[in-house]
């Protein structure tokens, strides 16, 4: 970290002022993958416990002929569930990574943002212009430059 802060302030304004902008676009993508990441975990869990909801209900269940509880069951226990069930797990050993990238571009922006401020770069003017595209994509970043990066980590 230490060479990455004497990077940046060496740098003169300006390229300082756009290494803000793509810090930042960085850091939202780095924190939206987390977020994909996490709903990916959450939607595997809640399809995992459904099916095995239906399995059981259609072991109890004795309203299909044998040859459609015989393809039920197939689709459930050989096809589906053990697959999802590695999928839970797999899901949930990426999520640390991902959230320490997220992490990790969350602080250098923070750094990049002081390191502007304290050289009185305007900032402000950014925000005018990330808040314009804030509506095509969303925003998970504090955009408040001026109010510090509390939530760009």
């Amino acid at each position: 970290m230490d060479i990455f802060v004497r990077g940046i302030n060496t740098l003169p304004n300006d390229i300082l002022r756009d290494a803000v902008l793509e810090k930042y676009a960085s850091a939202e993508r780095s924190y939206l993958r987390l977020l994909l990441a996490t709903w990916n975990l959450e939607e595997t869990k809640c399809r995992v416990h459904t099916q095995e909801q239906i399995l059981c209900f259609l072991e109890t269940t004795h309203s299909l002929t044998e040859l459609e509880y015989k393809y039920w069951m197939e689709m459930y226990t050989d096809r589906g569930l053990p697959e999802l069930k590695d999928n839970v797990l797999l899901h949930g050993n990426q999520i640390p990574s991902i959230a320490q990238d997220a992490d990790r571009d969350g602080g250098e922006l923070t750094m990049m943002v002081q390191q502007a401020r304290e050289r009185g770069i305007d900032l402000d003017s950014f925000d005018d212009e990330l808040k314009g595209h804030e509506d095509d994509v969303g925003s998970s970043v504090d955009l408040d430059f001026g109010q510090g990066m509390a939530g760009a980590g």
